[in-house]
């Protein structure tokens, strides 16, 4: 319960952002629908704006942290519930994708496309939260959120530079037929899972030796 209230806090600590989260997803998906004619680039837009909002919190603690203080809550719910919102956020981007997907572009769900960007998707997120957020609980987001930028490129450049290297000297045609496989986007999720676990229990450990 600790954890809950903690992300619930989270959540109304970003409020101010969300009506202009929810103006960007609708003209970008507009725009994005209208251009590419695909609902897999609306994919990738919409997970790419979950990552301001999973920062928010973040800022917001540092700038209202007595607030935070003053509750009777324990170090490892305000992480838990930091965690369980980004999980939120991705489910949330998740329904978002397939109900607009099911709308513009029904072929993308039956051919498995939509399933296959939304799990790659997921995954990069996961790789982001993973490395920003053990950092932004050990310096606060204020001291660190340039690095949030850096690690944003990086981790972009390193996928861009390992999925040509994935399929040097493969026939292309084999590694996306693979790629449409059923059992791909569940890989990827449970990898994304394991991560997300992996990063949760690092953030735990460096939040509670931190003295706030």
């Amino acid at each position: 319960m600790g954890a809950l209230k903690s992300m619930l806090l989270d959540l109304k600590a970003c409020k101010v952002y969300w009506k202009n989260i929810i103006l960007v997803l609708f003209v970008l998906g507009l725009f994005v629908i209208n251009m590419s004619k695909s609902v897999d680039a609306l994919f990738l837009v919409i997970f790419l704006l979950f990552l301001p909002l999973w920062q928010y919190p973040f800022a917001a603690y540092d700038k209202c942290s007595l607030l935070y203080l003053s509750l009777p809550q324990k170090k490892s719910d305000i992480v838990l519930g930091r965690y369980l919102l980004a999980v939120l956020g991705i489910v949330f981007a998740f329904i978002l994708s397939a109900c607009i997907g099911l709308i513009c572009d029904p072929q993308s769900v039956k051919n498995g496309d939509m399933f296959l960007i939304a799990s790659v998707s997921t995954l990069f997120i996961a790789v982001l939260i993973s490395v920003q957020a053990p950092i932004f609980f050990k310096f606060g987001y204020m001291r660190s959120r340039i690095f949030a930028f850096l690690s944003l490129g990086i981790i972009a450049g390193l996928i861009g530079f390992a999925l040509p290297e994935a399929v040097v000297g493969k026939d292309i045609s084999s590694v996306m037929e693979m790629a449409k496989s059923p059992l791909i986007p569940v890989i990827l999720l449970i990898i994304s899972a394991i991560i997300v676990v992996v990063s949760y229990c690092i953030s735990l450990a460096v939040f509670e030796k931190k003295d706030i």
